[in-house]
């Protein structure tokens, strides 16, 4: 059994799966040595477009899994993966975040990861836009590869043509290294009684550490 499966990122080892526990010699993503966290999306990104059978459809999961896999490294957590909140309906969001202020207030954080852009940046907008109707301070951050797409879309969140984005963000940036660091300035907690967030997959810290040992100890 993979170690994306155990952790409970992905419900079945499958393509994408295998494809990213294979893209580093079969090197587990907790060994990956880096300094920043471009390096650490720059070494699997590259390995997987070296890739000669690499197309869109596997490349926007494998994406998805090397920004989990990161948030993880990085002690983002709890972290909840194709989750859902209440009163926004019909929405999955990639990654959901639930940050704790000072003044005890619970506020989600949703990122989304599209290695390209194109029109698809106008579905994490409206998704967005959904979850700031109802959570008024919530945060919005779209991931992605493509620079150029980038700055177009941050020019539309300049220009009020964008709303339910705060910033659209490149991963081998320095601009990613420091939204990083800003994500780990804050506190997160899980989900309140009320259940606002509900994932089909979640790892809270205590779970990371006893899959990683488990397989450490193997």
């Amino acid at each position: 059994m993979g170690i994306l499966k155990d952790l409970g990122l992905v419900s079945s080892d499958n393509i994408s799966s295998q494809t990213f526990e294979e893209l580093l010699g079969r090197k587990q993503f907790y060994e990956i040595n880096y300094d920043k966290p471009t390096e650490y999306v720059c070494q699997y990104w590259e390995a997987f477009t070296r890739m000669p059978q690499s197309n869109n459809n596997l490349g926007g999961k494998v994406f998805e899994l090397i920004i989990e896999t990161l948030f993880l490294r990085e002690g983002l957590m709890p972290l909840f993966s194709q989750a859902k909140v209440a009163f926004v309906p019909n929405v999955d969001f990639d990654i959901l975040l639930y940050r704790l202020t000072d003044q005890g207030e619970r506020i989600p954080i949703s990122i989304s990861i599209k290695t390209s852009l194109r029109e698809r940046y106008k579905q994490a907008d409206l998704e967005g836009f959904a979850l700031k109707n109802v959570h008024r301070k919530a945060k919005c951050y779209l991931l992605t590869m493509n620079k150029e797409e980038a700055r177009n879309v941050n020019r539309k969140i300049l220009s009020g043509d964008v709303a339910g984005l705060d910033k659209v963000i490149v991963c081998d940036t320095d601009d990613f290294n420091l939204f990083m660091e800003a994500l780990k300035d804050n506190d997160y907690v899980e989900s309140d009684t009320r259940k606002i967030i509900t994932s089909t997959f979640e790892v809270t810290e205590e779970k990371y550490q006893r899959v990683i040992n488990s397989h450490i100890n193997r």
